[in-house]
């Protein structure tokens, strides 16, 4: 589905436009939560195929949105208007399959004027927009299963044919990227008969070999990868707002586990619910 302006709408400076069904299911941002209606935090899910925004005012951007996925909307407008953006600031985008809390985060994150990021909070059905600022003063707890981002694969060995060569997965190292913190595989070469794992070649090493090698510790292992998560998100999600950098934020690992204080803000990014 194409979103186009229609001459009415660029009377209003916006063009826009959402699935007709989607809104007939939604019932309208005005109408209280219903029962059996998906949770706030599953409508911002919402897959766009295609918005258009031309120079609209941002009061009807947040409208329009709001109507689509029947989510009750408060701006903080005396906050947003400290950093130069008030009802009328007028927004530009064309976005093709993004998801409606992305098309909502890049909006705020174009209106960013002199460092000084705008930002969102889902608190149930409402979802608040304010100043990354005001987000800064509230400290909010939440934990994280990471137990899949500390799965060992360094000790999967592969298989292969005589004369062949594959590529598998050495190891993984955690990244933080667009917003969400995941894992980045690290690729290998192996070609059979020759060396793999610098200079270790398995047809040279004797079941006695095998035998007597120690096993592995996979609590060191998950040690290290846990600390080099915990790493990737201090360095790469608001560093500032971490104790270990002078703010207020703490991180701290409990088994596979990990327990976040800091601002929704931090949440947000990091890609858990501010709820």
């Amino acid at each position: 589905m194409c979103v186009r302006p229609t001459p009415a709408a660029l009377v209003l400076l916006v063009a826009v436009a959402f699935p007709a069904a989607a809104i007939a299911q939604s019932g309208g941002a005005s109408q209280s939560p219903v029962r059996g209606r998906p949770p706030a935090t599953v409508l911002l899910q919402t897959r766009l195929p295609e918005v258009v925004f031309t120079d609209a005012p941002l009061s009807d951007v947040v409208d329009a949105l709001a109507e689509l996925m029947n989510i009750n909307v408060m701006v903080r407008w005396d906050r947003l208007e400290t950093v130069g953006v008030d009802r009328d600031t007028p927004v530009t985008l064309r976005a093709r399959n993004l998801r409606a809390e992305q098309v909502l985060w890049v909006v705020l994150n174009e209106l960013d004027t002199d460092g000084a990021p705008l930002a969102y909070r889902l608190d149930r059905d409402l979802l608040l927009v304010t100043t990354a600022e005001e987000f800064g003063e509230i400290m909010i707890t939440k934990v994280y299963d990471v137990r899949d981002l500390l799965m060992d694969t360094e000790s999967v060995r592969p298989s292969f044919s005589f004369g062949t060569t594959r590529q598998f997965v050495q190891s993984v190292q955690p990244v933080v990227a667009a917003g969400a913190v995941g894992l980045q595989p690290v690729i290998g070469t192996v070609t059979s008969g020759g060396s793999l794992w610098g200079g270790y070649d398995p047809f040279d090493q004797t079941f006695d070999d095998i035998r007597d090698e120690e096993p592995p510790n996979d609590g060191d292992a998950q040690a290290r990868r846990m600390r080099q998560l915990i790493d990737a998100i201090v360095n790469g999600v608001e560093p500032d707002s971490w104790a270990v950098n002078g703010g207020r934020g703490t991180i701290m690992p409990y088994g596979g586990l990990l327990v976040i204080r800091n601002s929704p803000l931090v949440h947000q990014q990091i890609g858990g619910p501010t709820r």
